[in-house]
């Protein structure tokens, strides 16, 4: 009996970790930096969130915050910070999926100083080579006027992301074979909920390798070469799609292959959590324009049809992806009548079959596409 009521208590635990998985797909991580007002670190503050105590990190130098939360929300937290010789310290602040940098500047008691409160923005991109190859591993380097540097290294698909505090910076983007490529007083500006996003694709120069005969790797006294400058300047949201990015397109149909009007497309960048949205029209047709990212698409019409989201899904500048989806009914959904072939039995005969109708009970799950299943599925072509 003790046996069968601890094997019931593990599977209910499990159904809620299952559960929970489901409802919360991404997470929240936050570096909160805790400084004076001459920009020294207070290491002995007790920084909370929500009363919780958070972890120093002696690596770092900061408070880590972390939170599990759907890819769709936003969530609020209530920070709190005491300190020894200084005023408490609390801010309200809204928060979704990804990351980013706080620094606050406490006040000391009895002085005329000021609290401060910062969110970083963040410089991100993709790094490709002269013939559109992405390149990785390429490490980019941040330095502020005060020096202080930050660093990051492009991934397995050529993108880079720096979260960086409101300063003037110098970014080096290095890697093996090529020419270092530098942006001089790149001007960072203040997050808020929405954060300013720069976004810099950059092509790297290979390196002339030829003198050193077919094949050679150049000393390194050779081949060191000057980066090339250029003024940092924020890319507008506008200015960026019209030249980094791609389009998806196509068409929304049912099960018998007729068109679904209305059907809301929404594309939400799995880095910096923006979205963009679009809708079919008539002939079931929608087109989506976003700025080159990996995306969560969320197709929706929520009158009779499964909410479908496709994940992971990679869009690569100036391509043009073409994309035809199929919505399934949605049994279960809770303003729709669905006619069913019931038939009673009795005895083991059938006695009567007849068309009924029924309603669904609503909060039906989405269905969930991985885009690396359908990838093969999915024409592509350069615009």
């Amino acid at each position: 009996m003790k046996a069968l009521q601890i094997l019931i208590l593990v599977a209910v635990i499990c159904a809620l970790h299952v559960q929970i998985r489901a409802q919360a797909d991404c997470g929240y991580m936050a570096n909160i930096y805790v400084e004076d007002s001459a920009g020294n670190p207070v290491t002995g503050a007790v920084v909370k969130i929500w009363k919780e105590k958070l972890h120093y990190s002696e690596k770092t130098k900061a408070f880590f915050f972390w939170d599990l939360m759907g890819v769709n929300s936003t969530a609020t937290g209530e920070l709190e910070i005491k300190a020894e010789e200084f005023e408490t310290f609390r801010r309200t602040f809204r928060y979704r999926c990804g990351k980013e940098l706080f620094r606050v500047r406490l006040k000391k008691k009895k002085s005329d100083e000021s609290a401060g409160f910062e969110r970083s923005g963040f410089l991100g991109g993709s790094v490709t080579d002269d013939g559109a190859a992405v390149v990785v591993g390429v490490r980019v380097r941040a330095t502020d006027r005060a020096g202080r540097a930050f660093e990051t290294e492009t991934d397995e698909l050529g993108f880079y992301r720096l979260d960086l505090f409101p300063e003037v910076y110098r970014v080096d983007f290095t890697a093996s074979g090529f020419e270092t490529f530098s942006i001089k007083d790149l001007t960072i500006e203040a997050g808020s909920t929405d954060r300013n996003a720069y976004l810099r694709n950059i092509v790297l120069k290979p390196l002339d390798l030829e003198p050193c005969g077919y094949g050679g790797q150049c000393p390194s006294w050779m081949t060191a070469t000057t980066p090339v400058e250029t003024s940092g300047t924020k890319i507008s949201n506008s200015g960026f799609m019209e030249i980094y990015s791609g389009w998806l397109k196509g068409r929304v149909t049912d099960a018998g292959g007729g068109a679904i009007e209305d059907v809301k497309i929404t594309a939400t960048d799995k880095i910096n959590g923006k979205s963009y949205t679009s809708k079919s029209n008539a002939e079931g047709i929608y087109d989506l324009n976003v700025p080159t990212g990996r995306y969560d698409f969320e197709f929706k019409h929520g009158k009779g049809f499964l909410t479908t989201i496709v994940r992971d899904f990679f869009v690569d500048r100036k391509k043009k992806y073409n994309f035809d989806l199929t919505l399934e009914v949605d049994l279960e959904c809770p303003t729709c009548v669905y006619s069913e072939f019931v038939c009673q039995t009795k005895g083991g005969k059938e006695l009567d079959c007849d068309y009924v109708s029924r309603r669904g009970k609503g909060n039906s799950p989405p269905k969930i596409i991985e885009f690396s299943d359908i990838k093969n599925q999915i024409k592509e072509e350069n615009n």
